[in-house]
């Protein structure tokens, strides 16, 4: 099964993500981090298909 990974500091946001992703197929690995460096660590030991990042300068 797919494997995403969502980054994003606003747990509101990143629970909403998840689930629509939910919603669309249940059977779907979801990874959660608000931490850039956790989600590098998390990169190196799983591969994922999607990720979805909040990025702001």
């Amino acid at each position: 099964m797919a494997n995403i990974l969502i980054v994003e500091d606003e747990i509101v946001i990143a629970n909403g993500l998840a689930a629509m992703i939910n919603s669309i197929n249940g059977k779907i690995n979801i990874t959660m981090t608000g931490y850039a460096k956790e989600a590098l660590e998390y990169a190196k030991y799983t591969n994922y298909d999607v990720f979805l990042l909040d990025i702001q300068y």
